[in-house]
């Protein structure tokens, strides 16, 4: 899926799910430009300033994405989740891709304090 620049939660919002993405974009709340490529970075934004364009939206904590293009989302980190065995606790649950200190790991929500 192509999109048209990366934005993230304005003024230390959050989200959990791809969903409440939607809702705050549909709503025209802002986010920010977190683009190194684009001459706009840092700059805050709206989904009025896009005018259906796909744009990709980075949430939870960072960890997840969303690409959303207009009012619907077109695609997700989510997508493709598989529950597997986590590299800290052994648990067999869906899993984040974590990058800690150089080291790529699979971790479950209770290890990266999710719940």
């Amino acid at each position: 899926m192509t999109y048209s620049i990366n934005l993230v939660p304005a003024y230390g919002r959050d989200y959990q799910t791809p969903e409440a993405v939607l809702k705050d974009w549909i709503a025209g709340k802002d986010f920010k430009i977190a683009d190194i490529g684009s001459r706009w970075d840092g700059k805050y934004t709206s989904n009025s300033d896009w005018n259906g364009q796909a744009v990709r939206i980075r949430f939870n904590r960072l960890a997840d994405f969303t690409i959303l293009r207009g009012s619907e989302i077109v695609g997700s980190s989510r997508d493709d989740e598989e529950e597997a065995e986590c590299d800290s606790c052994g648990k067999v649950a869906k899993l984040t891709r974590v990058i800690a200190y150089g080291i790529e790991t699979n971790a479950c929500d209770e290890c990266r304090g999710q719940s």
